[in-house]
């Protein structure tokens, strides 16, 4: 799935429901609370390139292509 930076609360909410994760699994997985991850998909923060590649190691994907929406 490509991530628009316009919509990446939206697309990062799609990518974790893909992967049939709760916030609270990718909570634990990720090290980053649930409030925090909750914010970053209703768009209320923007998340750091690091924290961008946190979730796609949890997610077993390279930011990369996560980002350009690549298989």
């Amino acid at each position: 799935m490509k991530l628009a930076f316009d919509a990446l609360g939206l697309g990062l909410r799609t990518v974790r429901q893909q992967h049939q994760m709760t916030l609270t699994q990718l909570a634990r997985a990720s090290g980053l609370s649930v409030s925090f991850l909750s914010d970053i998909e209703n768009d209320r923060t923007t998340p750091s390139l690091r924290t961008l590649q946190a979730l796609a190691t949890c997610y077993g994907e390279s930011f990369q292509l996560m980002i350009r929406g690549e298989q």
